[in-house]
C-alpha cells in the first residue's frame, strides 16, 4: 500500500508528538529520559530540570541515539543527514535546520559535557529536520 505525502507527514508528526509526550512524561527529577521513535526505544538520554521548571534533554545524546552522526565542532552540535543540516549553538535561542532559522523559547546551554535544550523544542526541531 502506498501512502500519500500528506499521510507520511501525519505519521511523522504523530511519531515526533509521541517522542514529546514520552519525554514530558518522565519525572522532572530524573537524570535520564527515555527516547522513543515511533514504537522503538532508541535509548536513555541525559535530562535535567531547568531553573524555569522545564525538562531539558541532552541534544548531543538525542542525535546519537537516533543514529545521526555529529560533525566534530566544539562550538555546537552539527548533524548532516540525507542532504540536510541541523545546527545547535550554545547560548542561542535559535536552531538552524537546513538553512532555516527556528526560534525556540529558551536558550541552548553547554554544560556538564552536554548541549541542553528543552524537550518540547527538541521535538519541534526534529520534526522540521525529518520533514
Amino acid at each position: 500500500m502506498l501512502l500519500s505525502r500528506e499521510s507520511k507527514h501525519l505519521i511523522r508528526t504523530a511519531a515526533i508528538s509521541l517522542l514529546l509526550v514520552l519525554l514530558a512524561a518522565v519525572s522532572a527529577f530524573a537524570d535520564t529520559s527515555e527516547l522513543w521513535y515511533k514504537d522503538i526505544k532508541k535509548g536513555d538520554i541525559a535530562s535535567r530540570t531547568a531553573a524555569s521548571g522545564t525538562l531539558e534533554v541532552a541534544a548531543d545524546e538525542a542525535v546519537t541515539a537516533l543514529g545521526l552522526a555529529r560533525v566534530p565542532d566544539l562550538q555546537g552540535v552539527i548533524v548532516t543527514y540525507d542532504g540536510k543540516k541541523l545546527e545547535f549553538w550554545s547560548g542561542s535561542s535559535v536552531v538552524r535546520v537546513s538553512g532555516a532559522i527556528i526560534s525556540i523559547p529558551g536558550t541552548i546551554s553547554a554544560s556538564d559535557g552536554h548541549w541542553w535544550i528543552d524537550a518540547k523544542s527538541l521535538a519541534m526541531v526534529l520534526d522540521k529536520f525529518y520533514a
